[in-house]
């Protein structure tokens, strides 16, 4: 968001910070990929990136790798984390 004033677009997701998906859109990208690979999660399963307004949510689908989910299995936010 820093360098082209807004984070990537829900479908362009994560893989975004590998490789610039419009150079129109986004012209002040870096030269270099901003990550390297894309992370997982403890359960090594990739994050789920959701574009929200003017901010993102990050989502863990946790032990169960499926939406929803109780107890152990429930999803992990990021809005949802102490900061």
């Amino acid at each position: 968001k820093l360098d082209n004033g807004a984070y990537p677009e829900t479908e362009e997701g994560f893989a975004a910070l590998l490789t610039n998906p419009d150079s129109d859109k986004y012209p002040n990208y870096r030269v270099k990929p901003y990550l390297k690979k894309l992370p997982k999660d403890s359960w090594k399963t990739p994050f789920v990136y959701l574009k929200t307004g003017d901010g993102f949510e990050l989502i863990s689908f946790a032990a169960d790798r499926k939406e929803g989910g109780e107890e152990s299995s429930k999803d992990i936010l990021f809005s949802q984390c102490n900061k």
